[in-house]
Formats: structure tokens, sequence, C-alpha cells
């Protein structure tokens, strides 16, 4: 034990190791108001403060790593924390979410920014964090098959929620919210296990594990992000091809069909309980979100989900934009919104600018696709997201700085170890 804790990035390490198990296995938070959207204490963000605390007493943060994202992230939670302030101070009084949302930002800006990111113990943090997503979520398979569609952390209490037998579909959503963001959460842990499958030391493991994701995503009950998980398979088969094959021919797109055809399936499924037309409704409330932004400029707050609203076109009343930045608008303000949108876009930019192939452009797809169509993401899941977004696109450079060793490294020591 003293051992280990005496390897550089040690407690770093065990730090993030306790995000990922609280995060994934019992993300407890308190709510005032009694909903996972205001979050006003987090577990979760214990650990991710510590982190941060021991990333700046170890002095392992440089604003010379990645200094113009890094002072343009800060500068947008600078200016979120201003807006939030006068409207919390005006209207809302949502503080809780406010600090939540800023240290899950600050998190991101404390990874990007370590001087050496050793925490990654070569690799060993990855296969901890692939091991847990496969854990927690063979439970909730089984959750499921026992009749529960989730399970609720709320103001410390666990709770099992029995699927409702009339509701017209019976969907799950494990320890989140709603079906919306544990699909959204897959299809983010599908593209870090795809992207990671040279840590896999059979293929079985690997195709297992890629199953369990692929069950969720099916008894979640949500079209999708079930389609845009394909995307992400479908540009790890298009690179495939760009390196195998040297003159492109059209009869290679053939590679292709078995993930259209599964693609067509699904979108016949969705035919019968969606209007494509408007993309399931999707084109009708965003446009009226917007007469509901210019009525309440200032927010909802924790009124978001009770306010509906009226959508010609469709036979219900909406209770939210499906759409998570039109969302934070309407929950938080016009202002708030788009000082957190500015942000986001800078830590998007910043992790797309890191390789582009058509590979990561499939996992860009996938994750879009459900944040503009659904309110997939909440504020108990942003840590989690941000940490698993760096793990998926910083894996070029954590590779070339040694942080994660290559397959052919692996081996190599291996070798040397049985010898």
């Amino acid at each position: 034990m003293n051992s280990y804790f005496q390897r550089s990035g040690a407690i770093s390490e065990l730090i993030l190791k306790l995000v990922i198990v609280v995060s994934l296995i019992c993300p407890i938070f308190t709510s005032s108001t009694g909903s996972q959207y205001y979050p006003d204490f987090m577990l979760t963000n214990v650990f991710v403060l510590l982190f941060i605390i021991v990333t700046a007493i170890q002095k392992n943060f440089s604003f010379a790593q990645n200094k113009i994202y890094l002072c343009l992230i800060l500068c947008g939670i600078l200016l979120y924390n201003i807006a939030s302030l006068y409207i919390n101070s005006r209207y809302l009084g949502m503080y809780g979410s406010q600090i939540n949302v800023t240290i899950a930002l600050l998190f991101f800006c404390a990874l990007i920014g370590s001087k050496k990111q050793d925490y990654f113990n070569d690799g060993k943090l990855i296969d901890f964090f692939i091991w847990v997503i496969v854990i927690t979520n063979i439970i909730g398979i089984i959750v499921y098959f026992l009749g529960y569609g989730g399970v609720s952390f709320l103001n410390g209490q666990i709770s099992l929620q029995e699927i409702n037998p009339d509701y017209y579909e019976r969907r799950f959503n494990w320890i989140f919210l709603h079906k919306s963001q544990y699909a959204f959460i897959l299809v983010l842990f599908l593209g870090l296990v795809v992207t990671y499958r040279d840590r896999f030391r059979s293929r079985v493991r690997l195709f297992l594990s890629i199953a369990v994701l692929m069950v969720g995503l099916v008894i979640s009950h949500t079209y999708t992000s079930l389609i845009a998980s394909l995307l992400i398979f479908a540009g790890l088969l298009l690179d495939f091809l760009r390196s195998k094959i040297s003159a492109f021919k059209w009869k290679y797109l053939l590679f292709l069909l078995p993930i259209i055809v599964a693609g067509g399936v699904l979108l016949l499924f969705m035919l019968k309980e969606r209007n494509l037309s408007t993309l399931g409704g999707r084109i009708p409330i965003w446009l009226n979100s917007v007469n509901m932004l210019k009525e309440y400029p200032n927010g909802l707050g924790s009124a978001l989900g009770l306010v509906g609203f009226d959508v010609p076109g469709i036979s219900f009343q909406a209770f939210n934009c499906h759409n998570y930045f039109l969302n934070q608008m309407l929950c938080f303000s016009i202002p708030v919104g788009l000082c957190f949108l500015f942000t986001f876009i800078v830590v998007l930019l910043f992790l797309f600018k890191q390789k582009i192939s058509f590979f990561t452009l499939g996992i860009w797809a996938a994750l879009l696709i459900p944040l503009n169509m659904d309110y997939a993401l909440t504020i108990v899941e942003l840590p989690i997201v941000l940490f698993t977004m760096f793990c998926i696109f910083m894996k070029p450079y954590l590779r070339k700085a040694h942080y994660i060793s290559a397959p052919e490294d692996k081996q190599s020591q291996e070798r040397s170890n049985n010898g």
C-alpha cells in the first residue's frame, strides 16, 4: 500500500477511481426541489473537488498546458458565474446548480492543465473505468428484468422504481433520471470502449462489453441514441477501409451494408411511434421553445418540467425544449444558458482538434445528436461525462506522452517479465 502511494499520481488516480465508482454505482445527491435536474449536494463533486485541490497542492497545474483554451474556458466559467449570481439573486435562487456546474467545468480545466497525467497509470485507470462501466450496466440489466425501471439516490435514499405496466413503452433509465440521459451515457461509454478496444486481452471480452452496452440501449427504448450509436461503428469501419484500400471503389461501401440495414430496421420501428417528417415532433417543439424563451427570459428554474406548452402538430404538451442547450436557457435564463453554451463549445473545440478521423467524427455525431434531440444530460452526470470525453479524445496525446501504453509496449513488457 505504501509503495502504491509513493508512486507519482497515485493519490489523484485513487480519487479519480472514487469519482468513477460514485458516478456509476451510487450517485448520491440532495435536492431541495426533489429533482435530479437541480442538485444542491453531489457526492461525486466532493471527490472532483478533492482532485482539483490535490492537483493544485502537488503543483501539477500549469497555464502553459493548453493556455489559450484554458483561458477561454476560465473566462466562460467567470461569465457563467457572474450571470448566474445575478439571476439567482434576483429570480431563481438555484445556487446549488451553479456551484456544481462550476466544479465540473473546473474539473475539466484541471485535467487539461495537468503538467503530468501519470494518474492514468499506464492505462490501468482506463481498464478500471471500463470494468466499472460493464459491471454497473450488468447490474442494471438484472434490475430491469426484475421489473424495475431504475434506481433513485435522491436525498440519500435508495429507492427502486417499478416499471409502469400501463405505459405505452417499457423504458429503462437505470441510475439516471430519464431514459434519454441513460442512453446518452451509454453512447458515450460505447465510444470509450471502442476507442480503447486495444486494452482488452481478448476479442470475446471486447464483444461482450459492447453487447452489454447495446442491450442497455435497447431496453432504454431510446431510438435516437440507438441509431446514433451505429455512427460510431460506421466511422470505425470507414477508417479501417481507408487504411486498407489504396483506391476507392463504390463496391467497398457494401461493407457498410449491415450498419445501414440495422439503421433501417430501427427507423421502421420508429415510424410506428414517431412522425419522422418532424423528427418525432422535435421541429415544432424547438420552434415553440423560442416563444417560451421570449416569455421567460430569466428562466423557469425548478418549474422546468412542470410548465407545459402547446405545440401545433402534436397531440400532447411539451414540458421541455427537447434540446440540452435550449433547456439550459429556459431553465437558468438566456444569459446563463449562453455563457454555458460558450464554455461547452470551447471544451468541444479543444477535444475536437486532438484528432480528426471518420471514427472520431462518428463519435461526435453520436453524442451531439441526442444532446440536440433530448434533455440528454443533467448536472449530476456532467463531471463523469467531461472525464469520459477527455479520455476518449485525448487518447492520441496520452499515448504519445506515454501515460497510456500501446499494445506492443504491453506485449514486450510481458515477454520481458516472463523471460
